[in-house]
């Protein structure tokens, strides 16, 4: 079978695409040029085939998502992309920061209460209605949908959950469910609670204030938005992370609502508005031939006044 053949059958590849990737014989050569490009087919069916493989084990397992929607923005789980120093974007604890408002291309459903936009939680759920909820009202999913019951929690006012129409892509079935939406200004947030304040990564851009930018610029210009090897001179370990949940802003000491409990935490006494995190990260440029792993420090810089 040839690689046409194959990704019609599976029909996973529009006919431009496999066009254009198969050699010019394909998709019917005659049988005396089959076997004098065995080789080259080889070489073309056995990732194609790996490639598809992968894809339909993908498409088995079970994602349950609101019925008609697809959540595709990114939560800081380690954003892949070619960046400028040939990092790969992905490390040990990576990702980027900030929470995406409805109008953006990841076109995460979204609902609006009281004025603030919650966006639904790119983590995994339940779908059940967690202790503490009760029913507040209804809402509109992407203001036109609905309307459904929301539920609230006085204790967490980030969090909305909507019972809904739900769509499990496993059994191809539509049943109801209870989905939680997030505050846009938390959702995907990486924050850490130190000596009272929140630190942000250097990157974050989203809601900052006057102040807190040109705070966040100057650390950038003195150290960037990660440093390699040891840390600089004055910085000491003050703490260990506390992993507070995922789409709330902690509330404890060492807390973070992205760092899995244990990570590092430096500080130094000249340097208060700036925290540095211990972590990894990998590169893959054409010097190294492979991606190369890397250790040092993503720093973090203090919200607020």
């Amino acid at each position: 079978m040839t690689a046409y053949e194959l990704l019609r059958a599976l029909g996973q590849a529009d006919d431009p695409f496999v066009l254009q990737a198969a050699p010019v014989d394909d998709p019917a050569p005659a049988p005396q040029k089959r076997r004098q490009i065995s080789a080259r087919a080889k070489r073309l069916w056995i990732p194609t085939l790996a490639a598809c493989l992968l894809l339909l084990a993908s498409l088995s397992l079970s994602r349950i998502l609101p019925a008609g929607n697809s959540d595709t923005s990114n939560d800081g789980a380690g954003a892949a992309g070619d960046t400028s120093d040939g990092s790969t974007g992905q490390d040990d604890t990576g990702g980027t920061d900030g929470a995406q408002p409805p109008d953006t291309a990841d076109g995460a459903p979204f609902i609006e209460v009281g004025g603030t936009t919650y966006l639904i939680s790119s983590h995994p759920q339940s779908y059940t209605l967690p202790e503490g909820f009760s029913p507040a009202g209804e809402v509109f999913l992407d203001g036109t949908e609905g309307p459904y019951p929301y539920y609230t929690h006085p204790d967490i006012p980030q969090w909305i959950y909507v019972l809904q129409p739900c769509y499990d892509i496993a059994s191809q079935t539509t049943f109801t469910g209870y989905v939680r939406y997030v505050d846009a200004s938390v959702r995907g947030s990486r924050r850490i609670l130190y000596q009272g304040s929140l630190y942000a990564p250097c990157g974050t851009s989203r809601g900052l204030t006057e102040e807190e930018q040109l705070r966040f610029a100057a650390a950038g210009e003195t150290y960037g938005s990660r440093i390699e090897g040891e840390a600089p001179e004055g910085f000491s370990l003050v703490e260990q992370t506390v992993f507070t949940g995922y789409d709330l802003l902690p509330q404890v000491e060492g807390g973070s609502n992205y760092h899995p409990s244990g990570t590092a935490l430096y500080a130094s006494a000249k340097e208060e508005d700036v925290l540095l995190v211990e972590t990894s990260w990998y590169t893959a440029t054409d010097q190294e031939g492979g991606q190369t792993r890397h250790s040092g420090y993503e720093v973090y810089i203090r919200l607020g006044p």
